[in-house]
Order: structure tokens, then C-alpha cells, then sequence
């Protein structure tokens, strides 16, 4: 069976980071499988693709090129399913004559709030024969959205997976010198700010910031007007997320939302604890009070709290063990079965037609 995933770019990101391992996850299945991207952009994605001997090809220079649709059915001519991620690609793979499935890797779109989309968007998702989500909190919203548009389509939750690299055989951590991590994008839905300026409410502690993006000026600026500057450390983007991890006691994450959060999954592996928000999605990946600690509150004041709630002496162990167990039902082994089940339906169906 040969499978063709298309995605906008592998920049580094969490759906671009599943793509890749989705992919080396077939190839160890024995499946035959491609990542064709809009534009040749990328970061620590396609470098782990590449790494690993994928076929990785880029079809343009811009999402809006349109000479996409005739490469994308020239890209795809043998494929027998074709898995397509994140918009404008949606929109894009329409144009070709194979089985369709897409991933939804969101709670909210403005897509979705947008009258003016509405019919393009019946059209889109009417091409598709089947859609995956990547947590149940993304899987009732787009089931939602779909009954919204009129469209009875399965939706098939496929929680994210995370590379067997994560998984330790240490268990537990103890509690460490109050060393905080952040991992995703400077950008303005990951509310970067809040992480630093909880830092700046949390005596001694330290935050290392690993990722890049349109705010990273403005942040660095930030921490030095908090008084913070040498206790924040920005590496940039990093490869090796798991060693990050495994130089911090907790990851924190302050996002406005997040439809899984492939990197909590990640920290939880390595037996470090997570502090996020409690929204759908992420709720999933991290169990509150059990393997790190969600806040409503979304101050400074709030967010340092959740902090201070995992780093005491006598809870930290309790979370770390907890992270570390839920954390295996989150394999990228597992998520990729949950898809091959369906890829086989749609290509017996497809040569039933």
C-alpha cells in the first residue's frame, strides 16, 4: 500500500512533526509512503525526514502557486490513499481523483467562524471520504462543524503519536532546581509573554524558551523590562527537543489553544510533568492533577501557582511517575495503526467502486 501525505511545509511545527513520523512509522510497517509539501520551507521536521531516508518532495515556491492542483495529481498518480494536513492543502487536494482522508489538528479555525467560507467549505469537505482528529476534544468539533455543513462524515480520533526516542526506562524524576522549559513557536496564539512573566512571579526559577518565530524580539525585549533576562534563556530552534526536556523539571505551556500538543505528550515520556491550560484537546494529553497541573486562570499570578503546584518536594515524584505511564498510550506505533485500519477500508472500498 502506498500512501502520499501532503502538508503546507515540514517547518517545525506539531503537525508537521506527526507527518514525519507518521511516515517513518509505515515505512517500518512495510507500507510504501511519500510527504509531497506545498513549498519547500522547513525545519526540524523535514530534517528528521531526511535524516531517515523519506521521499520528500516540494511542488512549489508559494502556497497560492496554481500549478499546485496539477502536480499534486501528478505527485499522486499511483498512491492508493492519499492523507492530506492543515489548510490551504485542504483546499488544494481536492483536485485529485484518489481516496481522501484528512486530519484535523484543531479545535478552531477562522474558517469555521466565517460565513464567507461557507460554501467552499461544504464543497471541501464534501471531497473527502473520512477525516481523523488528533484528540476526541478535536473529533467533537470537527463533528460538529461537519453536521454544521449539512455532511455525514467519520470522524476517527488518531491521538497524536510521539517517537519511541521520548520513551525513558528511568520512571520517576525527582524534583529538580526549579528549571522550566517552553517548546513551540514565538507566536502570538502560544502567549509566550505569560510563560515569562510567570517566570518573573517565581522566585529562583529559570526558563529555557526553545523555538523561533515572529515575536522572538519582542520577547527577549520583555524579559529584560521584567528584570528576568538572566534567568530566560532563548536557544532558538533545537533538533533535539528531548534533551531540552531532560534539562528542565517542567514544561509549560501557555497557549490560547491547542488541539493536542504533540511536545506535552513528548516532556511526559521523559517523566517530566506539564502546567498548561485547560482546554479541549490538551486536557487529553495532560491529566490535571495526575501528570501535571491545568489552570483557568490565565495571569501570571495563575499560571505561577500551577507552577509551584508541581515543583513542591513532596508531589513532584507522584507527577513525574504519572507522566511517564500515560504517556505510552501515545505512541506513534498506535497512531498509525488507528490509520492503517482505515487507509485498508478506503483503498477495499475504492476497488469495490
Amino acid at each position: 500500500m502506498k500512501i502520499v501525505h501532503i502538508i503546507n511545509s515540514l517547518e517545525t511545527g506539531g503537525a508537521e512533526t506527526l507527518v514525519a513520523n507518521l511516515a517513518l512509522a509505515a515505512k517500518e510497517a512495510g507500507d510504501e509512503c511519500e510527504i509531497v509539501t506545498l513549498r519547500s520551507a522547513g525545519g526540524v521536521p523535514l530534517r528528521r525526514a531526511e535524516k531517515h531516508g523519506l521521499k520528500v518532495t516540494a511542488i512549489a515556491s508559494s502556497l497560492w502557486d496554481p500549478r499546485i492542483p496539477v502536480r499534486l495529481r501528478s505527485m499522486t498518480r499511483d498512491a492508493d490513499v492519499v492523507h492530506v494536513h492543515l489548510f490551504p492543502a485542504l483546499y488544494w487536494a481536492t483536485a485529485i481523483a484518489k481516496p481522501l482522508l484528512f486530519t484535523e489538528h484543531s479545535t478552531s479555525n477562522r474558517r469555521m467562524e466565517n460565513p464567507a467560507f461557507r460554501v467552499a467549505e461544504r464543497f471541501v469537505y464534501a471531497r473527502y471520504n473520512g477525516f481523523f482528529a488528533i484528540s476526541d476534544g478535536v473529533a467533537a468539533s470537527l463533528s460538529r462543524y461537519l453536521e454544521f455543513l449539512g455532511l455525514c462524515k467519520p470522524v476517527v480520533t488518531a491521538p497524536n503519536g510521539i517517537s519511541s526516542d521520548f520513551l525513558t526506562e528511568n520512571g520517576a524524576r525527582a524534583a529538580g532546581q526549579r528549571r522550566i522549559a517552553f517548546v513551540g513557536s514565538l507566536k502570538e496564539v502560544k502567549r509566550v509573554d505569560l510563560a515569562i512573566r510567570a517566570v518573573a512571579r517565581l522566585k529562583d526559577a529559570r526558563l529555557q524558551i526553545a523555538g523561533d518565530g515572529p515575536l522572538a524580539a519582542s520577547l527577549v525585549e520583555l524579559s529584560h523590562d521584567l528584570g528576568v533576562a538572566s534567568r530566560v534563556e532563548f536557544l532558538g530552534e533545537v533538533d533535539d527537543v528531548k534533551s531540552v526536556l531532560l534539562q528542565n523539571d517542567v514544561l509549560l505551556s501557555t497557549s490560547e489553544f491547542e488541539g493536542f500538543s504533540l511536545v506535552a505528550a513528548e516532556a511526559q515520556a521523559t517523566g517530566v510533568p506539564v502546567v498548561g491550560p485547560d482546554v479541549a484537546g490538551f486536557n487529553e494529553v495532560v491529566l490535571d492533577g495526575e501528570t501535571g497541573v491545568l489552570f483557568s486562570d490565565r495571569t501570571p499570578e495563575g499560571i505561577a501557582r500551577a507552577v509551584n503546584e508541581v515543583l513542591t518536594l513532596e508531589a513532584y515524584p507522584r507527577f513525574s511517575a504519572n507522566a511517564v505511564a500515560h504517556a505510552r498510550k501515545f505512541s506513534i506505533e498506535n497512531s498509525y495503526l488507528i490509520q492503517r485500519k482505515q487507509y485498508l477500508a478506503l483503498v477495499h472500498e475504492s476497488k469495490k467502486a
